[in-house]
């Protein structure tokens, strides 16, 4: 679990505000489960579904130039993308979907 804190100004005020994610982030090569994971460079939705893994399986392979990491947002591969959307503005990642 993560936290973020804030300062937020209004006028003359200032609170510091504490934001909770379940979400965690990791690099592609990493993804081992299934669930909902957002691309952090573009913001699209990737489902790994259970069948995706075994053990001479490789769920996604992507190559670029750079480090790429995703978020899991959800244990569901199957999360409706409202729900999805939901999550992924809950954890303040920018979504493509």
């Amino acid at each position: 679990m993560e936290n973020d804190q804030t300062i937020i100004t209004n006028g003359t005020h200032s609170t510091l505000e504490t934001r909770t994610s379940e979400a965690e982030q990791a690099v592609v090569q990493s993804l081992t489960e299934p669930g909902a994971y957002v691309c952090n460079w573009s913001g699209h939705l990737i489902r790994a579904a259970p069948d995706a893994f075994g053990p001479n399986l490789h769920a996604l392979s992507l190559v670029a130039h750079g480090r790429l990491s995703f978020t899991k947002i959800c244990n569901d591969p199957y999360v409706s993308l409202t729900r999805a959307r939901m999550l992924a503005a809950n954890a303040d990642l920018h979504v493509s979907f």
